[in-house]
Formats: structure tokens, sequence, C-alpha cells
């Protein structure tokens, strides 16, 4: 799959750090009902990835971000330089 979105940093809760790596793919259309889904890579949250779904494209992908956004919770992204990361 095409990669929309790609993040590597760190997660960081404001005393701790862990390394980040999150993907989110180009959506993809389903064939039996023209839905469309996103797969969503971050082994720092999920074992396997997750398939996010919506009506079309774009659906799709601003489901997958809220997603990662209330997964975070009051966690940030950051890059090397503590500079956070948004999405």
């Amino acid at each position: 799959m095409d990669k929309l979105l790609e993040i590597k940093g760190f997660l960081s809760d404001g005393l701790t750090k862990k390394c980040l790596y999150l993907r989110i793919d180009k959506p993809v259309q389903i064939q039996d009902t023209g839905d469309y889904y996103c797969r969503i890579h971050c082994p720092v949250f999920f074992k396997t990835h997750k398939d996010i779904f919506g009506i079309d494209e774009h659906q799709a992908y601003d489901l997958a971000v809220s997603f990662i956004k209330s997964i975070l919770g009051g966690r940030k992204m950051i890059d090397r330089h503590s500079k956070e990361i948004k999405i």
C-alpha cells in the first residue's frame, strides 16, 4: 500500500519518551461495498495494523487521523529536537 502519512519520532508524556513510528496508508476501496478504508500501522499502540473505514476516501482518512489523536490522549508526538509533530 502507498503511504499517505508517515511519522518517525518519539511519543512523549512529558516525563518519558518512546520511539514512535506511525504510518497511515492511502485509502483503499472495498470492492463489494464501495466503501474505503485506511490502514494504520503504529507498533507503539497496536500489535497489528488497524483498518479505519469510511464512506469515501476523505472520511476514511479523517477518521484514521481522529482515531490516532484520540489514542494519543495527553501525549505528544515529537521529533528528535523535542519539537511537537502535529497531524
